[in-house]
């Protein structure tokens, strides 16, 4: 049987968060806390143009599941009030709930050590980095909603997404990239939410990919976290 120790309530994981994030001068922007999943997210003060006035903000993005708390660098993008989730960003970090290390030195330290270690200005910039890129890519759409088809992103959504990019000029990578996270913007599934943001964060890192590979089906390797499962062992306290 699992300590409190190994298993926080929800409500420590998230006055941990929100005193890591205060500590940086940031803001919690997102929370949705149930018996069966728990999303955050915050927005920081540093931001940066990637474009003349297209201003993202860094961030953090977590989430919890049955056996871990999930921290990932997390960008906002003002113009749009977009968010995307960088699952693929070197600073990611999963803390284990169970392991010898975090049994040892608690939740607590590790949990506030990822939200540091994603809150560092490499990790924004990496992702700086990556928008930067896609913005000089072309786009080989339909490989690309195959792909995400095959990640279990519904139709309706993907229709939505296609329609979005279509209906702009920018027919970059950055321009799909923000097709994907403006339809994310606008989900009230927490779930959907999250994994249309870090599919549009994906995208980016997939983009990196030389053009043989996303011809020849790498698609099918878009990085993509998978929904929270339904049976939780985080208690929401009283």
């Amino acid at each position: 049987m699992k300590s409190q120790t190994t298993f926080p309530d929800t409500t420590t994981i998230l006055e941990s968060f929100t005193d890591e994030i205060r500590e940086l001068n940031g803001t919690v922007s997102y929370n949705y806390i149930t018996r069966e999943a728990m999303f955050l997210r915050a927005n920081l003060p540093d931001c940066r143009e990637v474009a003349k006035n297209d201003r993202i903000q860094h961030g953090i993005a977590v989430r919890t599941t049955n056996t871990s708390i999930i921290v990932h660098p997390y960008t906002f993008r003002e113009i749009c009030t977009n968010g995307a989730i960088h699952i693929e960003n070197i600073s990611s970090k999963e803390v284990e709930l169970g392991s010898s290390d975090v049994e040892t030195a608690g939740v607590d330290y590790f949990f506030r050590e990822a939200v540091r270690s994603c809150a560092t200005a490499e990790a924004f910039e990496a992702n700086l980095a990556e928008m930067t890129a896609a913005m000089d890519e072309k786009i080989h759409l339909a490989i690309v909603m195959s792909a995400m088809a095959g990640h279990g992103v519904n139709s309706r959504v993907i229709d939505r997404i296609i329609a979005r990019f279509i209906g702009t000029k920018d027919r970059s990578g950055y321009g799909l990239f923000n097709a994907i996270t403006s339809t994310a913007r606008d989900e009230k599934n927490p779930e959907e939410k999250w994994r249309l943001e870090s599919v549009g964060g994906g995208i980016l890192a997939w983009l990196k990919k030389p053009d043989q590979e996303i011809a020849s089906g790498y698609t099918a390797q878009i990085p993509v976290e998978k929904p929270a499962e339904k049976e939780h062992r985080f208690a929401v306290a009283e």
